[in-house]
């Protein structure tokens, strides 16, 4: 039995479509090409078309088993979501810091981002969902992929660019479709079985006790929020939603890049070693009638007695060209993705050279913190605000999160302590352990550390100018 919560509707829809068909039409209007996500999630996993002609096929035999690809399209996303880290959060509230850092660890975010990270730039949209687990007492956070035309998560946003509601699709091993909509007061469950083709019904979980939809309010009665977070890969025709970045031809390159290893590999095979030719010569037969091969290697002799024999050689094939074209196109995809070509191709410069050619990544992640930086910190303030409903923390809801990302230009320990023993001396001790990388809280534990140092060798200067008393007497 399902009892109906007094919730009204705060966002405006089209009083004669069900929410169900508004959902369909807007994914179909704003993401006609959703299946793509099944093609990139693909291609950067490994699984990637194959390119040989039933030629090559047919030349490459024994090394076609296996399936191969020069995966150029994991390492540029790779290094791009390598570089976008997020450290920590700041807040001026103490209680509010101690909770997100509590949040921080116990979510396992530091490994958490990375997989955010990968997602939301090789899909261009990826969301995480905020769930109240009673029976720990905390915010527990979930990945969610986006909307690949089959499953996955949805966010609409209303004409003001707020979201309006998120909606997650998926199918059960059974074949039973299941729906989530998360309103900003309310979450509504849906099922639809595949089987009996009927449409979608309400559906509820035992923790619901019994409500359809569940009220998704404060103790007076406001809205809590939706709780998803959407993060997007940037935009170019300012809407909410992002792009991927192997959307525009990357994918292309790609099939290029795998063809020319092959061509590479059928090229070494078939004019890698130098060949002999024989001309005027008869080649001998086994009993059987079978032509014998004619043995050559180190010290061996070509005979034959017929006087217009004549030997000769085809020197090793030349496989520059084809490594030049392999190059040109690993300085496409660099080009395209503004990842360092040294970073895909292994060349590495040094020194200024190094900076230099690493500051278009830089850039880009820095642009890329700029717009994920703010989902960081919708998810603290959601987080903060659902541990005040369901745990009564009293945090303060009003204290400003900011999301804080590691520099974006990486650099070796060296080069690093290089750079801070530069400075140190027109600096702060502080600013110092800023640049090689340390959090506020873990400067406070060094600055501490040393404190208690030195008082401990205070102690122990003291206690060694003592005059000691001869022995046997006492005072």
């Amino acid at each position: 039995m399902f009892v109906t919560a007094n919730l009204t509707n705060s966002i405006p829809l089209d009083p004669t479509k069900s929410i169900h068909t508004i959902v369909e039409d807007e994914r179909k209007r704003l993401f006609p090409e959703a299946s793509l996500l099944q093609v990139f999630r693909a291609y950067a996993r490994g699984r990637q078309n194959a390119t040989t002609t039933p030629e090559q096929h047919d030349a490459l035999r024994g090394v076609t088993k296996n399936r191969y690809c020069d995966n150029v399209c994991s390492k540029v996303i790779e290094e791009t979501a390598d570089r976008l880290e997020l450290i920590r959060y700041d807040v001026s509230n103490q209680a509010v810091l101690d909770f997100l850092q509590d949040l921080f660890v116990k979510n396992q975010m530091a490994d958490l981002q990375s997989d955010i990270n990968f997602a939301t730039l090789r899909d261009g949209n990826f969301c995480l969902s905020l769930n109240w687990d009673a029976e720990a007492g905390r915010v527990t956070l979930h990945k969610e992929k986006w909307w690949d035309g089959l499953s996955g998560i949805y966010v609409s946003y209303s004409a003001k660019n707020q979201p309006a509601y998120a909606v997650r699709d998926w199918e059960t091993p059974d074949k039973v479709k299941r729906r989530i909509i998360w309103w900003p007061d309310r979450i509504e469950r849906y099922i639809q079985s595949s089987t009996t083709g009927s449409g979608w019904q309400p559906y509820q979980l035992p923790e619901d006790a019994g409500q359809w939809p569940v009220p998704w309010v404060r103790p007076d009665g406001r809205p809590l929020g939706i709780p998803v977070v959407h993060f997007a890969n940037g935009s170019d025709d300012d809407s909410p939603y992002g792009a991927s970045m192997l959307d525009g031809g990357v994918l292309g390159l790609q099939d290029d890049i795998n063809d020319m290893q092959r061509n590479i590999t059928l090229t070494a095979r078939m004019t890698g070693a130098q060949m002999v030719t024989a001309a005027g010569v008869t080649p001998e037969k086994d009993a059987q009638g079978h032509t014998k091969r004619i043995k050559i290697g180190p010290g061996a002799v070509l005979l034959s007695e017929r006087p217009e024999a004549k030997w000769g050689t085809i020197p090793a094939g030349d496989l520059s060209q084809l490594e030049k074209a392999y190059m040109i196109k690993l300085q496409a995809v660099a080009r395209m993705t503004n990842t360092p070509i040294h970073l895909i191709a292994g060349d590495w410069p040094s020194g200024e050279a190094l900076l230099q050619a690493n500051q278009p990544l830089v850039k880009k992640v820095e642009r890329l913190a700029k717009t994920i930086g703010p989902a960081w910190a919708t998810l603290a303030h959601l987080a903060t605000e659902m541990a005040n409903v369901f745990a009564r923390a009293g945090l303060n809801e009003d204290a400003l999160i900011t999301s804080v990302f590691s520099p974006a230009d990486k650099r070796d320990p060296l080069t690093q302590s290089q750079i801070a023993d530069g400075v140190a001396p027109f600096v702060s001790e502080e600013e110092v352990l800023r640049i090689l990388g340390y959090s506020p809280e873990r400067i406070k534990q060094i600055q501490e550390e040393k404190r208690q140092n030195q008082v401990q060798n205070q102690i122990a200067g003291v206690t060694d100018t003592v005059p000691q008393l001869p022995a046997g007497r006492q005072q």
